[in-house]
């Protein structure tokens, strides 16, 4: 992450744009790998800009931790973003999303839309991650733009 953030500096930075730049980006970065030192536990890396990842594994919901920055000008160039590790288990659905779905404009009725409608927030995102755990990929998917476009 640290990495993506000086590149950014490299690429846009100079003194005007550091005082003027108001953009960047929020941006999840993970790998899963073997842990050939831990029995083959299998291990999931994961460094967050302003976005978590959520682990769904049985009833319970890990979320990560994540720093609450963005890779822009106004982080500094040696900002120090974290890396965590997780283990994972067979069954676990992992989970990497944009703010798109919990900022999401809408509401339960054409009342609540029609009025300019309400976000469709991080928890009910949760519960609909929960909700697809049983389901497969393809379902998950269907699941999840379902809900979505009910809601707009």
């Amino acid at each position: 992450m640290q990495e993506i953030n000086k590149a950014t500096h490299a690429i846009l930075g100079n003194e005007d744009n550091i005082i003027t730049a108001n953009d960047g980006m929020d941006i999840s970065v993970c790998s899963i790998k073997k842990d050939i030192t831990n029995d083959g536990q299998w291990l999931l890396k994961f460094s967050g800009a302003n976005h978590s990842c959520i682990i769904v594994r049985g009833d319970e919901v890990i979320q990560t931790a994540y720093n609450h920055t963005g890779i822009s000008l106004l982080t500094p160039i040696d900002y120090g973003f974290t890396e965590t590790t997780y283990p994972i288990e067979k069954g676990d659905c992992i989970y990497l999303f944009t703010d798109g779905y919990p900022d999401q404009f809408g509401g339960s009725t054409i009342e609540i839309r029609n009025a300019g409608g309400k976000k469709f927030k991080y928890k009910q995102l949760i519960e609909l991650l929960k909700s697809n755990k049983d389901k497969n990929v393809f379902e998950q998917r269907l699941h999840l733009l379902d809900s979505i476009k009910s809601w707009m």
